[in-house]
This record gives structure tokens, sequence and C-alpha cells, in this order.
């Protein structure tokens, strides 16, 4: 079973748009006992008005956590997990 902990929210600005999606570090065991770490986001919503405000970019992350869970169970990661209500900009 591969695990993740916590998502976090990222919003993001792409040319005009501006996104609101969830990412997480999953630990991937391998078989020789080592193991790596990959990201993996939800689709997220996009083109946003930057004016929203923080308390509506939470508010999607929490819409985007359903189907953030469907990709992280594709995956073989444990849910649920826990979404760090801190928002990080990129």
């Amino acid at each position: 079973m591969n695990t993740a902990t916590t998502a976090r929210i990222v919003v993001q600005a792409e040319g005009f748009e501006l996104g609101v999606y969830l990412e997480t570090e999953i630990a991937v065991p391998l078989a020789d006992g080592t193991g790596v770490y990959c990201y993996q986001r939800s689709p997220g919503l996009w083109g946003i008005d930057p004016s929203s405000g923080e308390d509506y970019y939470r508010e999607i992350a929490r819409e985007e956590y359903s189907t953030f869970a469907d990709v992280l169970a594709a995956l073989n990661v444990a849910t649920p997990i826990d979404i760090d209500p801190t928002i990080v900009y990129r």
C-alpha cells in the first residue's frame, strides 16, 4: 500500500487563469526495501477570479477532495487523508 498523509491546497496562476487544486506527496515502497516519493494532484478548478479569496479557495479544495480520493484509491493510496488549510501560492 502506498501512503500519503496530507494534501496541500495549491493556488496557481497560468497565464491569465487562476486554478485551485489539491496536491500530495505519495511514498511508494520498492521491492528492494527502498522507496521513492512522487506527487499527485487533483484535476483542479481553473478560471477562478483572483479576488475570490482564501475561504473560496478552501471551499473548492473541499469539493475537489472526492475526485482526488478516487485518484488516490486508483493509485493504491489509503484514504482519507487530511487537507492542510494553509494555502500554497505558485
